[in-house]
Order: C-alpha cells, then sequence, then structure tokens
C-alpha cells in the first residue's frame, strides 16, 4: 500500500518517469521530492561545467551526459531508485558512441562495462546473501555501474567500484539506520575519473 510520501514522489517525477515505475515501488529519499527539479537543473549545470573542462568545448556529448547523470543523481537521492530508462540509455550511449568517449574505443568501453558489470553483480550478490535477502545492492546500481564502465573504458573502470565505496562510506556513518542511494556515490566516482 502506497503512503502519502511515496505518492508525492511519484507526482514529482517527470511524466515519462511515472510511466515506469509505480508510487509502490519507491521509498523516501534523503531529499523532499519538492527539491527535486531544482536539484536536477543546479547538478545539470555542474556536471556540464566540469565534463567542459576535461572535454574539448565542442564535444556535443557531454551535454546530454551531465543532464542524464543529473537527473539520475537527483532521482536516487530523493526516490531510492535508478530508472532503467536512464541507464539504458547511458549503456547504449556509451557502447555506440565509445571512440568519441572517455573509452576511446569500443574494445576498452566492452572491457569497462564488464568488468564494473561483473564487480557489481558479486557484490549486489554478496551484499543480499549477508543481509538474508533485505538488502545489499540494487540491480539499478548494477545496470549504472556497466554503463559508467562502458564510458570509461577498462582504465578508469577498474577504480570507479573502489571510489564509489569510499564516496558512500561517510553516508553510512550518519545515515546508520537507513536505506541509502548508492546512484549518487557511482556518479561522483565516474566524474572524479573523468576529471583525473
Amino acid at each position: 500500500m502506497k503512503t502519502v510520501t511515496q505518492e508525492n514522489l511519484h507526482r514529482a517525477l517527470w511524466p515519462f518517469e511515472r510511466k515506469t515505475i509505480t508510487a509502490e515501488e519507491l521509498e523516501a529519499g534523503l531529499i523532499p521530492s519538492k527539491y527535486l527539479f531544482w536539484l536536477t537543473a543546479a547538478l545539470s549545470m555542474l556536471f556540464v561545467a566540469l565534463f567542459a573542462i576535461k572535454a574539448s568545448a565542442s564535444n556535443i556529448i557531454i551535454l546530454p551526459l551531465a543532464i542524464v547523470l543529473a537527473r539520475l543523481f537527483a532521482v536516487d537521492l530523493a526516490a531510492l531508485v535508478l530508472l532503467n530508462f536512464y541507464t539504458a540509455i547511458l549503456a547504449i550511449a556509451g557502447l555506440a558512441l565509445a571512440p568519441f568517449t572517455f573509452a576511446d574505443g569500443y574494445l576498452n568501453a566492452i572491457l569497462g562495462g564488464v568488468w564494473c558489470g561483473v564487480i557489481f553483480f558479486l557484490l549486489s550478490s554478496f551484499g543480499y546473501v549477508l543481509s538474508k535477502g533485505k538488502g545489499g545492492l540494487g540491480g539499478g546500481d548494477f545496470k549504472l555501474a556497466t554503463a559508467l564502465g562502458l564510458w570509461l573504458g577498462l582504465t578508469g573502470a577498474i577504480w570507479l567500484p573502489a571510489l564509489a565505496m569510499i564516496i558512500n562510506l561517510p553516508l553510512a556513518f550518519i545515515f546508520p539506520k537507513r536505506e541509502l542511494p548508492f546512484g549518487p556515490g557511482l556518479i561522483l566516482a565516474f566524474i572524479i575519473l573523468v576529471m583525473a
């Protein structure tokens, strides 16, 4: 049965996002849903600026990449969900555009995606077993990590899981009894690796 919080979160999603997830599937995250739009806008501008420093200013890929990552970050913070719609776009674009991305080639992109996919599949399975079916990394985290690995290529993807865990570690101490989003840590780790 959905709660008022779940219904408010569902209303805060964009119309096409609501079609991919029901209110019952949403959990209350770390930020109120009323800030979802503004957080997405602010993160989009920040991510575009950061990518523009590393990539050439004429690189047309950075704008849509920044917007998709910003939306994933904001929705995961608010609703504890990584929407398949966005992770699929990231994965398809990461593979299709591999020669023009940070992976710099198809083989490197595939190896990066496989590395992150395998590592996060093992981590999510291990977490699920340890928590006796009550937690661990979700399927969205696995899909996002795989997609980001396609963008980074093997060289960057090797560091993505460890860096994301280090970034997320403080949240576990600040909110010890809450379910926490892992997507923002993955996205921040991705941006750090791109900037390095």
